[in-house]
């Protein structure tokens, strides 16, 4: 199982300053090269679940409470109201359209 921030985000989103702290989860974003391993998951059938856990904070109004200090960055990121239309993407990625339907229910 993995979550859709791991197969569409790499470390490379983290961006300089604060902004990267939108991407502040658990666990934190890998390498582009772990990304493209995960892709061969569902190919493969090695992975069978994308999933969300959901848990959304605002970077103005929420993830600013560690601007200060790292450690107070609420972690997470949303991930419901996008997983199915990016999962649904994974056809144009050489990923058949009912295994994108079938690892994502």
């Amino acid at each position: 199982m993995t979550q859709t921030p791991y197969l569409f985000l790499s470390y490379d989103n983290y961006e300089p300053g604060f902004d990267g702290a939108k991407h502040v989860m658990s666990q934190p974003l890998r390498r582009k090269e772990t990304q493209d391993r995960l892709w061969r998951g569902p190919a493969f059938n090695d992975l069978q679940a994308v999933s969300t856990d959901h848990c959304p904070f605002c970077l103005k109004e929420q993830k600013t409470l560690g601007a200060n200090d790292f450690a107070k960055i609420p972690n997470g990121a949303q991930g419901i109201e996008t997983r199915m239309s990016l999962v649904c993407t994974t056809a144009a990625c050489g990923l058949a359209a009912s295994r994108s339907i079938d690892s994502s229910s």
